[in-house]
């Protein structure tokens, strides 16, 4: 049940985090691929809380860092705003008594998205728009993933 009201947290809290910025316009990703990943980064959330999905995002870019990976990396670039836009509301639900963990302060989280967008969108700003574009399908995806039942063992 603990699991359960992580999860439900975890939709509540990253349709609502982003700044808006003007930059080149990548497409929004398909249905069937934002579904996947938001199936991903929760049973990643799930199972291993935040620092795991920070290894499993930092895993994402690494494998998608190939010479044929710049789709992959907006895979990671989704989960990594994600991870951010719930990181940020864990700050003010703690009422700023926390800091963002180390890997998602503004600077090292802005410097690692630039050089990832200027990756996969040839643009260092890209990334911006492209969250824009696919955050409320993907915070719809969690929240249908995560009001399904449990599979019973």
């Amino acid at each position: 049940m603990r699991f359960l009201g992580a999860a439900a947290l975890l939709c509540l809290c990253i349709a609502g985090t982003c700044e808006l910025a003007f930059a080149a316009t990548p497409d929004e990703l398909g249905s069937d691929a934002i579904l996947e990943i938001a199936a991903g980064f929760s049973d990643i959330f799930v199972r291993e809380g935040p620092a795991g999905l920070w290894v499993q995002i930092q895993a994402c870019y690494k494998k998608a860092s190939a010479p044929s990976g710049a789709d992959a990396l907006r895979n990671c670039i989704i989960m990594d705003e994600a991870g951010k836009a719930l990181d940020d509301n864990y700050v003010r639900a703690m009422g700023g008594a926390v800091p963002n963990r180390a890997w998602y302060r503004e600077a090292v989280f802005s410097d690692r998205m630039k050089t990832y967008s200027q990756a996969a969108f040839d643009d260092p700003n890209a990334y911006v728009d492209f969250w824009e574009k696919n955050k409320k399908e993907f915070g719809t995806a969690l929240r249908r993933l995560n009001l399904q039942p449990l599979p019973v063992r």
